[in-house]
């Protein structure tokens, strides 16, 4: 859980969600197929469910490299809250495509912990930064997007930057320790909350005796991870939440 008391420090404990899912925080990417390539939606939802049957990866990383194999193209579109996409602009006007690569390589890759999706996407370099001096792009970005996140920042209430909690945070480890950092210490706090972080995957609130549809009943309001079609076009939504470690 999380609190803020009248001494202005926030209190995250070890069960903590730092950024809590919602239908809000999908990410929707656009699939491009080659020309002459077929892709039934019912089918290839279905096979790649039962496929988990018999494997370790997740229905959604299964989807993902499927698709790659067949020629496919991803790309990355919106974010399904607009008020989200607002407030990661205002962060960072490019926080919504690299937040977009990472959560797109957590599903594909299965790795979760942000400090190793980091690592990768320094490497791959999507965005095409200069990094011939070693500025930090993806890192800096990350961290702000993290620290304002924690300092309560959601993703259906516009963000003007002004922190409710002025005073610092304390978090509650697993053992019961507590690690407190005041907001003037800002360096520390955002190295832990780098290497403390994961992104972790909601309820898809996909029917698995209809794959690629939701359920019609007592499902959560997320509904993504599985392909399909909206006006002649591909696409499929991935899910952003980010928990303690």
């Amino acid at each position: 859980m999380s609190v803020n008391i009248k001494s202005n420090l926030t209190i995250l404990d070890k069960d903590s969600k730092l950024f809590n899912p919602s239908k809000g925080t999908n990410f929707i990417f656009k699939i491009s197929k080659p020309d002459g390539i077929g892709l039934n939606l019912n089918k290839f939802n279905s096979d790649t469910l039962l496929l988990t049957k018999d494997t370790k990866n997740s229905k959604i990383s299964l989807r993902i490299n499927e698709l790659e194999k067949l020629g496919c193209k991803i790309q990355f579109q919106h974010i399904q809250s607009d008020n989200l996409q607002l407030n990661l602009t205002l962060i960072d006007s490019q926080l919504p495509e690299i937040l977009a690569y990472i959560i797109f390589n957590k599903y594909k890759t299965g790795k979760s912990k942000i400090i190793d999706l980091l690592k990768d996407i320094n490497i791959q370099n999507p965005l095409g930064f200069n990094i011939s001096k070693g500025h930090p792009f993806y890192e800096y970005k990350i961290k702000n997007f993290l620290t304002e996140s924690a300092l309560r920042m959601t993703p259906e209430t516009v963000w003007t930057g002004q922190y409710d909690a002025t005073g610092g945070i304390v978090i509650v480890k697993e053992n019961g320790d507590l690690v407190c950092y005041h907001t003037y210490n800002k360096n520390e706090f955002q190295e832990y909350l780098m290497n403390n972080t994961k992104l972790e995957q909601a309820s898809t609130s996909e029917d698995d005796d209809n794959p690629g549809f939701a359920k019609t009943v007592k499902s959560k309001p997320y509904k993504f991870g599985w392909v399909y079609e909206e006006n002649g076009e591909l696409f499929i939504k991935l899910n952003l939440q980010i928990r303690f470690t």
